[in-house]
């Protein structure tokens, strides 16, 4: 993005909130990274700990999936 200087209030306006939105979505994307990370951490954990049995597999698809659906959401 090519940067201008701002010829009326309403363009610096629109800069500010542009930079803003950039800030909110990159921690966003920061947290959701962080809690992808914590996840399989867990599910790692937890997979070992059942013996990598095939419900075990399952239900620790199931939960990264909703539990990342629902970051997303809350975070984006």
């Amino acid at each position: 993005m090519a940067y201008s200087s701002p010829r009326t209030l309403l363009e610096i306006i629109q800069q500010a909130r542009s930079r803003w939105r950039m800030k909110l979505a990159l921690r966003g994307i920061v947290r959701v990274a962080a809690i992808a990370f914590v996840l399989l951490l867990l599910a790692a954990y937890g997979l070992d700990w059942a013996r990598f049995t095939a419900t075990s597999i399952l239900v620790a698809r199931v939960a990264l999936f909703a539990t990342l659906l629902a970051a997303v959401g809350w975070f984006l």
